[in-house]
């Protein structure tokens, strides 16, 4: 992924939040594999992108928005979630 992204360039996964008790049954399940919010900050932040914010809804949904560093045509407060959902902003 951060090979073939611009820089500057905006992404969202989803993931399973094992912190979350509605998310937890799923991954027990064997739907969804194991993660949690700390673990894909690392992840974003291993591959070599910035972490922007961390997102949760009430249907058992978690993702992260990430962004690829160097020149963009985005304000720093530019987002492509939706606010309501933020949890975290870094």
């Amino acid at each position: 992924m951060y090979r073939v992204m611009r820089p500057g360039g905006y992404a969202m996964i989803s993931y399973a939040n094992a912190d979350r008790h509605d998310a937890y049954q799923y991954i027990l399940d064997g739907y969804w594999a194991y993660n949690t919010s700390e673990h894909m900050v690392q992840l974003v932040k291993d591959s070599g992108f910035k972490p922007k914010a961390l997102f949760e809804t009430g249907l058992r949904g978690s993702w992260i928005e990430f962004v690829k560093p160097g020149p963009t045509k985005f304000t720093e407060d530019y987002s492509i979630g939706t606010n309501s959902y933020c949890k975290k902003v870094f």
